[in-house]
């Protein structure tokens, strides 16, 4: 289980363990309220990027973002597994 609302933890068969911590969350699917959790992500990358004051993860699911993206922010881009698609269609 996460120890705050915005890590994520995944461990593997094979012994492995993982935290990611302080990141800011993405999916294009996500129908309710933004926060950029986990829980709660934002909608668009446009959105994770605007949120972000600092250097920080954003971690995208699998979708298509019909968006251009342009930040002059330190920003680090990580899927959550599948294939994630950013421009037009």
């Amino acid at each position: 289980q996460a120890t705050r609302d915005y890590e994520l933890i995944a461990a593997t068969h094979g012994r492995g363990l993982y935290l990611a911590s302080g990141g800011v969350y993405v999916d294009c699917n996500y129908i309710g309220f933004e926060r950029g959790t986990f829980d709660q992500p934002y909608r668009t990358i446009t959105a994770a990027i605007n949120a972000s004051d600092q250097f920080r993860t954003i971690w995208i699911r699998p979708c298509n973002y019909n968006e251009q993206i342009t930040s002059n922010k330190r920003v680090e881009f990580r899927t959550l597994g599948g294939t994630v698609h950013i421009g037009s269609p």
